[in-house]
């Protein structure tokens, strides 16, 4: 099949090229010779964070030669960061220590009632309710 122009090429087509006489796969892996980088489905690689392969259940399952691992990064969240170890199945989620934590247990401003939320807070009695009715014990109001 004929096309005009430059055909459009994505990660795992096929490309016909001299009329059918060979076809190559694109591949999902990028060499670049001028900067020495090495790009993994568009990601940069690199070598594993220190903070992970320094973990203790890291180094576990991948044993001490985890800092040479080279990754690609996933992503970076706010309280996460994501690594997919090259060559593996294995994909390293980090998650770092909880920022204030959970509130004291009876530390809360007010006893909670479904009749004295604001109108901002009725969504908390439409998704609670049904299950404080089903599962808890009645606390002195219907």
């Amino acid at each position: 099949i004929a096309t005009s122009g430059a055909p459009e090429i994505r990660d795992g087509d096929t490309l016909a090229l001299a009329k059918g006489f060979a076809v190559t796969t694109v591949p999902s892996i990028e060499v670049n010779l001028q900067t020495f980088t090495f790009r993994v489905e568009g990601k940069q690689m690199q070598a594993l964070d220190e903070d992970m392969a320094g973990n203790e259940d890291v180094i576990k399952i991948l044993g001490p030669g985890a800092k040479a691992m080279q990754c690609v990064s996933v992503g970076d969240y706010d309280h996460r960061k994501d690594r997919q170890v090259v060559g593996t199945q294995y994909k390293i989620m980090l998650w770092d220590g909880e920022q204030g934590g959970l509130p004291e247990l009876g530390a809360a401003d007010r006893e909670y009632d479904p009749d004295d939320l604001a109108d901002s807070e009725s969504w908390i009695a439409d998704f609670f309710e049904p299950i404080r009715k089903k599962y808890f014990v009645k606390l002195g109001f219907p």
